[in-house]
């Protein structure tokens, strides 16, 4: 079934204009300034928002373009997440649902997401944002022309919502003075916080009293133990208290608090008493996909292992007797087409030994030595060949059980050498 077709057939879930509502109504902030579609495609970049006035970036040709594109149905550059999510089947929990609620206006932005700091006070397993390195100089501070507030304080007006992520929003300094000035120039916008959930004093509780705050909150288990074990530096008794306090202020406001979860390996079990908790307790639940590290993730299991975990799974019955129950169970749903989709996958993987793991590795460092040894590789990727062979030691090793050799040897040999590096 084509990728049209797959959304075609749930067009209840989509646009039936184009294939995303992101470009239509909204930015994505990053921490170096870059701005591009959503928080899901960080590739295609529109321009830099401290390079040049945000009127002019919305109306340049590149913004214009990818709007083009996604009105074709096709995937642009930088879309591969959410056209994976759609060929797993995963669609409730893919970024296009995301934003399919998103209002549009037609002469004005409606959206704005900010990522403008990895800073964070947990230490989460999963997350290879707590390296030391992405700390150094994450949110951009030299050959500035305009700062965030002033290019934000000029659209402020029309926004509708405002989406914050982190690291740890409430842990970063630069979104309070951005929420302020909303508040001021803009009362009715809204404002969306993925939290870990960790973090409350006076400054947050009145700051979310002022304004119109949704909260997202980061939640892998129930069990005390798992989750301590995941969210490295919290803890389950004060991260619980928390989201209750977060989920009080939210309704009386009239807004929604809702749980994202991570499925991986160590919690796959806890995930159908998670959902219950959801359910129980009137709280949305989002499932991310967890791609890395792969020996953390699901989708690298054996087909054995995948086969006895989805079995698991749908020995599980829900209530869907509400709007929360019936929106968690489709979530659900999809989640378990996705493990469904990871089971084929896992019948077509190459199977390499160690040797010849090793041996291909020995090739490809070769290949990227060769083309990079020229090049002046951009800041904090790579920065000469040793550096690069112990970050990619244990991302080669995950590549080569899921990617023919000859496959990757063909792509670094057809990259440009300033693009080689390996996430």
């Amino acid at each position: 079934m084509s990728l049209f077709s797959i959304l075609n057939y749930t067009k209840h879930l989509f646009s039936e204009k184009h294939l995303c509502n992101a470009p239509f109504s909204s930015i994505y902030i990053s921490g170096d300034g870059s701005i591009t579609p959503c928080c899901f495609n960080r590739s295609y970049i529109y321009g830099n928002i401290y390079d040049s006035p945000l009127h002019e970036i919305l109306k340049n040709s590149k913004f214009s373009e990818f709007k083009d594109l996604i009105k074709t149905h096709k995937f642009p550059v930088g879309c591969d997440i959410c056209k994976k999510h759609v060929q797993e089947k995963n669609k409730s929990n893919s970024g296009i649902a995301t934003y399919e609620n998103f209002p549009i206006q037609k002469n004005h932005l409606s959206v704005i997401e900010f990522e403008l700091s990895y800073k964070c006070n947990l230490r989460c397993t999963m997350c290879r944002l707590n390296e030391a390195h992405l700390f150094v100089n994450d949110v951009r501070t030299n050959n500035i022309k305009f700062t965030i507030k002033e290019q934000i304080a000029q659209v402020v007006k029309n926004i509708k919502l405002m989406r914050f992520y982190g690291g740890e929003p409430f842990f970063i300094e630069e979104y309070y003075s951005i929420w302020e000035q909303t508040i001021n120039i803009n009362p009715n916008c809204n404002f969306f916080v993925q939290t870990n959930g960790t973090i409350y004093n006076q400054r947050i509780e009145s700051i979310i009293k002022k304004g119109n705050f949704n909260f997202n909150m980061s939640l892998d288990s129930v069990d005390k133990d798992i989750y301590e074990s995941i969210r490295m530096g919290a803890h389950f008794e004060n991260s619980f208290q928390n989201l209750f306090k977060f989920k009080q202020i939210a309704e009386f406001k009239g807004k929604t608090m809702s749980i994202s979860v991570c499925p991986m390996r160590i919690n796959y079990k806890n995930i159908p008493a998670l959902l219950e908790f959801c359910n129980k307790n009137n709280l949305f639940i989002f499932f991310n996909t967890v791609f890395s590290p792969w020996n953390m993730a699901i989708w690298s299991m054996s087909q054995n292992e995948l086969t006895e975990i989805f079995n698991y799974y749908k020995s599980f019955k829900f209530s869907a007797n509400s709007k929360v129950k019936i929106i968690n169970t489709q979530r659900w749903k999809s989640f378990l087409n996705q493990v469904s989709n990871w089971i084929e996958n896992a019948k077509r993987r190459p199977h390499l030994s160690e040797n010849e793991i090793g041996n291909a590795k020995n090739q490809i460092y070769c290949l990227i030595k060769n083309k990079t040894d020229n090049f002046l590789i951009q800041q904090n990727i790579i920065i000469n060949f040793n550096q690069l062979k112990i970050k990619v030691t244990n991302s080669l090793d995950e590549i080569l059980k899921f990617v023919p050799v000859k496959t990757l040897i063909e792509k670094i040999n057809n990259a440009d050498a300033k693009t080689i590096y390996i996430k």
